[in-house]
């Protein structure tokens, strides 16, 4: 399977599923934690069987990256795939940490079930898990015994996949204490952990309290007993790059030059505009893969400044819809002490959430982290430091190896840079926010219903 794969046979299968889900899709939403989307599973595997299908009859079990490599390590025909890799898939029980079969028979062509494999815990350490030894279950001989001794037996202990996005909150200082990761590289997403309501990681009770998916975010299993709560737009970082080419503003300086005026709110006044940044469609909230960019209330008197200046807002203020549930979630989950600060009184109101801005497309934008703090109305902690992703799952298995892995991933905050809220542009991006939407409700009326088809993955 390819992850994220798009095109008209991934589109066809994803209407495929529509129609079998019938009225179905907020229950199934509220199940798997994801919406009927291109980058799921379901509609690639209509896209299989349609379009590849002499692949498709050849398929014994579906295997995430990961697990096949551990599986061919081990010589095994198979192997689990983890909850977190499961939760990806669109077909994933995250509540129950099984396979959703009720969601599962109706959008998967008949004995598609069959391809799912069995699922684990990523740090499984049962029979499940293939270890390496020098001979198969058939006597052959395993090329890797000799290859990569360091793997042999109990030598090595073997982890099956993490998600990337879930790895890349605990390697940003954001898996826990009620701390919102937002990351913008090419896309952007935000995303919260959550810890289920019991040390066992049950009891967590479906379209209930902080049990509810919110609508149009995904939630993913981190493991046993965590979960990922977020959103993700396709276009983040890659709105600067179109403007970059668009706008003459290849040049480091001369685009330094404009983001000086958009700095200082010289650009605004009257070319003044503001931008709806769905280039590639839209993920959360509204999930309309048709959806195209506008930029509305351009003038003679629009400057670059003024563009630039309005598609950063218009990708601010997308992440700002996001951060909105997550916010709540923060609120209702924080418990004294948490994140590594001082405890409060337990009759004490929830701290202020805080979030922690990260990427390629923040690193260096001191600008649009202001607008996503102010669009938000939450403050923002700068993360200086590369390699998130790397560095959580490292946490993860030093959690899970006694390596003193317990409390990262919410390390202090101490020696980043703040941005405080600034309370009259806070108001300002409320009037603007709304403006926002009512453009999205005119163009899905007048233009997207009839547009073209499109839309990106399932992002992290």
């Amino acid at each position: 399977m390819h992850y994220g794969r798009g095109g008209p046979g991934v589109r066809k299968g994803k209407d495929v599923c529509k129609e079998k889900a019938g009225g179905m899709e907020g229950r199934y939403h509220d199940i798997t934690g994801t919406v009927i989307h291109e980058s799921y599973l379901p509609p690639q595997v209509w896209d299989m069987k349609s379009n590849r299908s002499e692949e498709y009859e050849r398929v014994h079990k579906l295997q995430s990256v990961a697990s096949a490599a551990v599986g061919r390590w081990g010589r095994k025909r198979s192997c689990p795939i983890s909850y977190s890799e499961a939760s990806w898939t669109g077909l994933f029980d995250w509540r129950r940490k099984k396979w959703a079969e009720e969601v599962a028979r109706v959008l998967l062509p008949e004995g598609g079930t069959d391809m799912l494999p069995e699922v684990t815990d990523f740090d499984d350490t049962s029979n499940l898990v293939p270890k390496i030894t020098e001979f198969d279950s058939t006597g052959a001989k395993n090329p890797y015994w000799d290859r990569w001794p360091e793997l042999r037996g109990t030598k090595c202990r073997t982890f099956l996949g993490v998600g990337d996005g879930a790895a890349a909150n605990f390697g940003s200082r954001c898996g826990g204490g009620g701390r919102v990761c937002v990351t913008v590289g090419t896309s952007a997403a935000a995303r919260i952990v959550v810890e289920d309501e019991d040390e066992d990681g049950d009891g967590v009770e479906e379209g209930e309290g902080r049990g509810k998916v919110p609508e149009g975010m995904w939630c993913y299993r981190v493991d046993g007993k965590r979960r990922l709560v977020g959103g993700a737009l396709t276009d983040g970082g890659s709105v600067v790059e179109w403007m970059r080419g668009i706008l003459g503003l290849e040049d480091d300086e001369e685009f330094n030059k404009v983001m000086e005026e958009v700095s200082s709110g010289s650009g605004g006044g009257e070319g003044e505009c503001s931008a709806v940044p769905f280039f590639s469609g839209e993920r959360s909230t509204g999930w309309r893969g048709n959806a195209t960019a506008a930029i509305v209330g351009i003038t003679r008197d629009t400057k670059k400044a003024d563009i630039v200046r309005a598609n950063l807002e218009g990708v601010a203020m997308r992440i700002a819809k996001i951060v909105e549930p997550l916010k709540r979630l923060s609120e209702a989950g924080v418990k004294p002490g948490d994140g590594g600060g001082s405890a409060q009184p337990r009759s004490a109101p929830p701290p202020p959430t805080t979030l922690v801005a990260c990427g390629t497309g923040l690193d260096r934008n001191r600008a649009w982290r202001q607008m996503i703090c102010d669009a938000s109305g939450s403050r923002v902690a700068a993360l200086d430091e590369g390699e998130a992703t790397s560095r959580g799952v490292a946490i993860l298995m030093a959690e899970r190896l006694g390596g003193g892995g317990e409390g990262r991933g919410v390390e202090s905050l101490e020696g980043c840079e703040w941005h405080e809220v600034d309370e009259g542009r806070r108001r300002t991006f409320e009037v603007k926010m709304m403006e926002q939407e009512r453009a999205i409700r005119a163009l899905e009326e007048g233009v997207w219903g009839g547009g073209r088809k499109g839309g990106g993955g399932s992002g992290s």
